[in-house]
């Protein structure tokens, strides 16, 4: 390390004239060690705010000795945390879910009319309800009788968002709402 260090550690950096000040700053600013920079510009800030005396108490250099590492910074206190730090939090913590009566009511199952039908691939369907949604067939079905216009049709929750089509007692059809 720098001999200058525990120089200044002792009080040699007492209050100066600005020409010793800014001797003390360039020679703090030229350590190559980060570590000696912080404590070498530590030590000028200690005896600059040590109270001023009538006389400078003489002190004799100590011989050199290896000095003691700057004591680790203190963390300045922590910003508040930005918005998105909450962002995505609900899928660790979900949030506390309100009481049964609060929620509205989903419904599993949908009964509605058919207002017209096409089929756009072979063994696949597109259906118009009467109310302006159109489903069409996720999967091709083989031997599947599609509704005709004026049918009853039922539209089930499958698992995973999933939607089923069931008709006239046939296998429920896969199906995914396009408009």
């Amino acid at each position: 390390m720098h001999k200058l260090i525990p120089l200044l550690a002792l009080g040699l950096a007492a209050p100066a004239q600005a020409q010793d000040l800014k001797q003390e700053l360039t020679i703090c600013a030229g350590l190559k060690s980060k570590s000696e920079r912080v404590a070498c510009f530590e030590a000028i800030s200690r005896s600059a705010n040590a109270p001023a005396t009538a006389a400078a108490p003489a002190v004799t250099p100590a011989p050199a000795a290896p000095a003691v590492p700057a004591p680790a910074a203190v963390p300045a206190p922590a910003a508040p945390a930005p918005a998105s730090a909450e962002f995505g939090r609900e899928k660790v913590t979900p949030p506390a879910r309100p009481a049964k009566s609060a929620q509205p009511a989903r419904p599993s199952r949908v009964q509605a009319q058919v207002a017209s039908v096409s089929q756009f691939m072979p063994d696949r369907w597109r259906i118009t309800l009467t109310d302006g949604a159109t489903w069409q067939f996720s999967e091709p079905v083989p031997s599947y009788r599609p509704p005709s216009s004026r049918d009853t049709v039922e539209i089930l929750r499958g698992a995973l968002g999933s939607y089923l089509l069931d008709f006239d007692h046939q296998t429920p059809v896969r199906i995914t709402r396009i408009q």
